[in-house]
């Protein structure tokens, strides 16, 4: 394949990404924006929903961050600082989103099967939890 061809289809996949990205950047916005202005809406899960949509806008800013690429040639992507602080970003707040995830479902299932409630003290060990310790396995990445 040429190497022209190449560059074209590249560029073309980061333009959809950034596209798809650009739409889950509105909906995570306007779930913090919700939960901002809305105060009826700040239960337990919506708290744990605003904070997975906070991971999710960190995904989406570092993956619109390859808009800058498209007008630079392949050496200078691979120069670029942007270039190594993004795929940190991408990993960390990956992570993060999957634990935030993996919390709603237990609280969820820990609601619906087991009738518990959750309160703001559970709320501390949560975002230690969805923001501390997904530092550990980016580090590993690194």
């Amino acid at each position: 394949m040429d190497p022209v061809d190449i560059l074209h289809i590249q560029k073309s996949v980061i333009i959809g990404n950034s596209i798809l990205g650009l739409f889950s950047l509105m909906g995570c916005l306007t779930i913090i924006f919700l939960f901002l202005f809305r105060p009826y809406l700040r239960d337990f899960i919506f708290k744990l929903t605003f904070f997975l949509s906070i991971s999710e806008s960190i995904n989406v800013i570092a993956y619109l961050v390859s808009l800058d690429f498209l007008n630079q040639n392949q050496n200078q992507i691979y120069e670029s600082q942007i270039c190594k602080v993004q795929p940190i970003l991408i990993s960390y707040a990956n992570t993060s989103s999957l634990l935030w995830i993996l919390m709603i479902c237990y609280c969820l299932h820990d609601l619906l099967v087991n009738k518990n409630r959750f309160y703001d003290k559970d709320k501390k060990r949560y975002l230690i939890i969805g923001y501390i310790l997904p530092i550990f396995p980016t580090l590993l990445y690194v």
